[in-house]
């Protein structure tokens, strides 16, 4: 009895923490390979994205590319994003794309960065 007291107070506790938690943006780099410039990855958790759906976004450095795939709280896709990235001109441009299947791509529009 005293183990399964301790026990569920034990996941009482971290049950409490977790709803407790703080929103956050999580960041994971690749590592870098000689002639690749790595990618670098973000996920932004409901509370700093939409409030209700997260938001997984990858860099592909090597070739100027963007991909962002927005997941509801079941972890099913809602929505696709594809951006293509020029640096070598100023202002820095972006044209992005949405997909609702992943399949049908459709033009947003184009971002410019200064």
């Amino acid at each position: 009895m005293k183990k399964t007291m301790v026990l569920v107070a034990a996941t009482v506790m971290l049950l409490f923490g977790a709803l407790n938690a703080d929103a956050g943006i999580w960041y994971a780099e690749y590592p870098n390979v000689p002639g690749y410039y790595g990618d670098d990855s973000t996920v932004l958790d409901r509370w700093s994205w939409g409030g209700r759906n997260h938001l997984a976004i990858t860099w592909n450095n090597s070739v100027d590319t963007v991909s962002a795939i927005e997941m509801n709280p079941d972890g099913r896709p809602n929505i696709y994003y594809w951006g293509d990235i020029y640096y070598n001109v100023y202002p820095v441009r972006m044209y992005l794309y949405y997909s609702t299947n992943g399949y049908n791509w459709y033009y947003i529009g184009e971002y410019i960065y200064y």
